[in-house]
């Protein structure tokens, strides 16, 4: 009868340990970027950096987009721009955004073309 008691018991803890409560986690645990310092971080920005170093720099994009293009005259291979949004809460006007748009490379690599803020102050 101790035995089983014992057991009893032990079972009870196990399940109590699967009971408890657990905080989810933010995919992404690294504290917010402030406008500021995304404004700070985008003058780092330069022509054919690659997508990994612009994710580096800024985070990963709020918004994506791919844009085809007509074709490329070396390969014959589709051509187009990807293009990645960023936003961020501005503390008086209305939300800074900026726009970050990759070229594809015939190594099959995004590379930054161009980028652009579309913030009213």
């Amino acid at each position: 009868m101790k035995r089983a008691v014992a057991i009893l018991i032990a079972m009870t803890g196990t399940c109590l340990a699967y009971a408890a409560p657990t905080i989810p986690q933010p995919l992404d645990a690294r504290p917010a970027m402030t406008l500021a310092a995304a404004e700070r971080r985008a003058i780092d920005l330069q022509q054919g950096m690659k997508a990994e170093e612009v994710e580096r720099l800024l985070g990963k994009p709020k918004r994506t987009a791919l844009r085809q293009g007509g074709l490329s005259s070396a390969v014959d291979a589709p051509m187009g721009s990807l293009q990645w949004a960023y936003t961020w809460p501005a503390a008086t006007q209305r939300d800074g955004t900026l726009q970050v748009v990759f070229t594809r490379k015939s190594s099959g690599e995004w590379l930054v073309d161009s980028w652009g803020w579309d913030t009213v102050y």
